[in-house]
C-alpha cells in the first residue's frame, strides 16, 4: 500500500514553523544572556513612576497640576510603570529580567500568529519561513530587551490587526467573524493604549479594518456596523476611563498630555535641516526660541518646551493649546519646508533596513545597547575607509553589507509600490486576498505617515513591520510565479 502523499500545510505549521520560532528564541534568549535589559533615556522616567507607585499610597488619587509644559507623573501613560510596579512586586532587583521575558514572549506569539497568517497570502513555503524569520530578526531583537513600552505595544497592536488580514485573506470562505472576534479586536487595541497613548489616533485602523471586512464578507450595513461598535466598545471605554481619572486626580479631562512637547517637533526639524527659519514670527514659541542658544534635536525640544512653559506660566492644556497653534501657523508659513521636513522623517533606507535587513538590526542592538556599545560589524562606510586603506580583509564585510542593503531597499520598494498595485489588479479574481494586501498598505502607509507628520524614529514603525513583509511576501510570490510560466519548458 502506497503511503499517503505528506502534506507540506501540515509540516509547515507542526514541524517548520515551531522550528523557526525557536531559532529566533535562541538568539533572543542569546542576546537576553549575553547583554542584560538595557535603558534608554525615556526607560528613566517609567522607572521613575513605577517606583513611585509603589512608594505612595493613593498614587492613583495624585496629581501634577502645575505650571509647566507636561508634568512628569502625567507625561506617560500608567500601563507601562503599573507593569514595572508589578514586576518589582514579584521579582525586585531583577524585575528588568521580568520585563523583557514578558516582552520577548509577547513579540514570540505575534510572530507565531504572522506565520499563521502568512500561508493564506504566500504559498510557497521557503518563503514564508524566511519572512518569519526576517521578522523576528527586526529591531523587535533590540526593544524585546529595552526598559520601553515600544514593544508590547507594538504586540498588542499587531495582536489587534493581524487576525483582521487572516479574515480579510480569508474571503468569502473563512469563518464568519463574530461578537467575541470584534471584543477581543478591541481589547487588544484597548490595552496598547495603555501603553503608548498615540493608539488612541490610530484606532481608526482596526475599526477601518472591521469596516473593510464586513464589506468583503457582505455582511450588510448592520452586521457591519456592530462589529465596529463591538469593537470600539473597550476603545472608548479605555479612553473614557483615562479621562476620567486625570479629572479625578487634577481636575482636569485630558487623555493625553504628550501632543504639547510634539507640536514643537516640526520647527525644529525645520531649523536643524536649514529647511526654513520657524522662529521668525511673533508668537511666544519663536519669541522663547529666540532667546534661547540654538540647539538640535531632542535637547532642543525639551529645553524649548520648559522656556515656554517658565515664560507664559501655562497649565499643560493651555500650554499644549500654544504649541499646536504654533505649529499650524509654521505649516501655514512653510508648507513646501514643512512636506520637505515629513519626506525626511519617513527615512527610506532606515525603514528598509527595519524590516528587511538581519544584519543590521543585530549590529544596532549591539551598537544601541548599554552593555554593547559597538557593532558586531563595523558599518558600511567604516567598511569602505579601511578598503581604500588597503586592508582588504574588510572587503568580504562590505561586500555583505552593500548586498543586504541593496536586497532591503528593494524589498521595501517591492512591499511599499508593486505589492498593492499587484492586489488592485486582482481585486475581481481574488477580493479576500487583494483586500488584505490594500489593508496592509493603508495601514503601514498611514501609521508612518501620522508620526512623520511630526516626528519619526525607527523603534515607532515597529508595529509596520510584519505588514511590509506580508506585503513583499505577497509581491514576490506572484512575481516568481510569471517568471517560472515566462521561462520556456
Amino acid at each position: 500500500m502506497t503511503p499517503p502523499a505528506p502534506d507540506p500545510e501540515r509540516r509547515y505549521r507542526r514541524r517548520l514553523l515551531p522550528l523557526a520560532l525557536l531559532a529566533v528564541a535562541a538568539v533572543k534568549l542569546a542576546l537576553l544572556l549575553a547583554l542584560g535589559p538595557t535603558r534608554f533615556e525615556d526607560s528613566a522616567l517609567y522607572l521613575r513612576i513605577g517606583q513611585w507607585v509603589l512608594d505612595t499610597p493613593g498614587w492613583w488619587r495624585a496629581g501634577e497640576w502645575t505650571a509647566a509644559s507636561t508634568p512628569d507623573l502625567l507625561f506617560r501613560p500608567y500601563g507601562y510603570p503599573l507593569l514595572i510596579a508589578a514586576a518589582r512586586t514579584l521579582a525586585g532587583a531583577q524585575a528588568p529580567w521580568l520585563l523583557v521575558l514578558l516582552q520577548s514572549a509577547a513579540s514570540l506569539g505575534v510572530l507565531a500568529l504572522f506565520g499563521r497568517v502568512l500561508p493564506r497570502l504566500v504559498a510557497s513555503v521557503p518563503l514564508r519561513l524566511g519572512l518569519v524569520l526576517l521578522c523576528g530578526l527586526s529591531d523587535f531583537l533590540l526593544f524585546d530587551l529595552a526598559i520601553l513600552s515600544d514593544s508590547l505595544h507594538a504586540s498588542l497592536m499587531l495582536a489587534a490587526l493581524l487576525p483582521i488580514v487572516a479574515r480579510l485573506a480569508d474571503g468569502a470562505d473563512g469563518p464568519a467573524p463574530g461578537a467575541r472576534f470584534a471584543v477581543a479586536v478591541g481589547l487588544a487595541w484597548a490595552l496598547a493604549m495603555t501603553l503608548r497613548d498615540t493608539a488612541w489616533y490610530h484606532a481608526v485602523l482596526p475599526l477601518g479594518g472591521l469596516l473593510l471586512l464586513g464589506a468583503v464578507r457582505r455582511l450588510g450595513p448592520a452586521a457591519t456596523g456592530r462589529l465596529a461598535l463591538l469593537a470600539a466598545g473597550p476603545i472608548l471605554a479605555c479612553y473614557l476611563g483615562v479621562t476620567g481619572w486625570n479629572q479625578l486626580r487634577t481636575g482636569h479631562p485630558f487623555f493625553s498630555l504628550t501632543g504639547g512637547i510634539n507640536w514643537l517637533w516640526p520647527s525644529v526639524n525645520l531649523r536643524d535641516r536649514g529647511l526654513a527659519d520657524p522662529f521668525a514670527c511673533a508668537d511666544p514659541v519663536c519669541a522663547a526660541a529666540r532667546a534661547l542658544p540654538v540647539e538640535h534635536g531632542m535637547a532642543a525640544v525639551q529645553n524649548l518646551a520648559t522656556a515656554i512653559a517658565n515664560r507664559e506660566g501655562t497649565d499643560p492644556l493651555a500650554f499644549g493649546r500654544l504649541t499646536f497653534a504654533h505649529f499650524l501657523a509654521t505649516v501655514r508659513a512653510h508648507p513646501l519646508a514643512y512636506a520637505a521636513t515629513v519626506a525626511a522623517n519617513l527615512n527610506y533606507g532606515a525603514l528598509a533596513h527595519l524590516s528587511f535587513d538581519p544584519l543590521f538590526n543585530l549590529n544596532e542592538a549591539l551598537r544601541l545597547h548599554q552593555a554593547g556599545g559597538q557593532r558586531w560589524i563595523g558599518a558600511a562606510r567604516e567598511q569602505w575607509l579601511a578598503v581604500r586603506q588597503g586592508r582588504l580583509d574588510h572587503l568580504p564585510a562590505l561586500l555583505l553589507q552593500s548586498l543586504l542593503e541593496v536586497a532591503a531597499l528593494l524589498g521595501f520598494t517591492i512591499a511599499l509600490v508593486v505589492a498593492p498595485l499587484l492586489a488592485a489588479r486582482r481585486w475581481r479574481s481574488e477580493p479576500g486576498p487583494a483586500a488584505a494586501v490594500l489593508f496592509c498598505w493603508a495601514g503601514g502607509t498611514l501609521f508612518l505617515l501620522s508620526y512623520a507628520m511630526l516626528h519619526l524614529e525607527t523603534r515607532h514603525a515597529l508595529p509596520t513591520v510584519p505588514l511590509w513583509l506580508a506585503l513583499f511576501g505577497y509581491a514576490a510570490q506572484r512575481i516568481l510565479a510569471r517568471a517560472r510560466c515566462a521561462t520556456p519548458a
